[in-house]
């Protein structure tokens, strides 16, 4: 395994290589946000457990190409369901838009004109 870091900060340039692939600042970055939202804080030791992690992902994903697992029937099964999970997402976000409420909607219609306690 070759893997060479970079600052994180350098948008330009790959957060690191291995075995002469990059892992972009674009994976790392949204890993990162994923790891935040989860209730990590950020900090120097999340970022280089975010960095392992995405050389390690890219060290399994070229065993499994040397191994020709992308020809597997159920790689592209799982490939082919996910691919439709995936659109049904997109289509849900595109077709499925809130409706405005104003605020004086939301008490007309769902908000009881007494608050008083009994």
């Amino acid at each position: 395994m070759v893997a060479a870091l970079a600052p994180a900060q350098d948008t330009d340039k790959p957060v690191a290589t291995v075995n002469g692939v990059h892992i972009e600042q674009h994976a790392f970055d949204q890993l990162l946000q994923q790891a935040i939202k989860q209730g990590n804080q950020d900090s120097p030791q999340l970022r280089q457990r975010v960095r392992d992690q995405l050389i390690a992902r890219e060290l399994f994903l070229q065993q499994a190409r040397s191994r020709n697992l992308e020809t597997d029937p159920q790689v592209q099964a799982a490939v082919e369901e996910a691919k439709k999970n995936a659109m049904i997402q997109r289509y849900l976000k595109e077709a499925v838009q809130p409706i405005p409420i104003s605020e004086d909607e939301l008490r007309s219609g769902w908000v009881p004109k007494s608050t008083s306690c009994a």
